[in-house]
């Protein structure tokens, strides 16, 4: 289950805080939650975390997932799970 907590209503409807530091929450049945950001770019350069984000991968670790889409305004764009814990 895949649900997006990435606006504060969101967060809350799902039991979160309003800026919880990730936009997605998956969950498999039977397993811990995993916290998903997804970063995006029109073509390739850097990504950057906000001050929460990091702070939220820092405390989440291994279950703290960084997906970043290069080339997002082409037609072949690129996904890349980042790690950061």
């Amino acid at each position: 289950r895949v649900r997006d907590v990435s606006t504060p209503p969101r967060a809350r409807a799902a039991g979160l805080g309003e800026h919880p530091g990730f936009d997605l929450l998956a969950q498999r049945p039977g397993e811990r939650h995993r916290a998903v950001e997804v970063k995006g770019r029109a073509g390739v350069g850097a990504v950057e975390l906000t001050d929460n984000e990091w702070a939220t991968a820092c405390t989440q670790g291994d279950d703290y997932w960084l997906y970043v889409v290069f080339d997002c305004a082409t037609p072949a764009p690129r996904l890349v799970r980042v790690g950061v814990g």
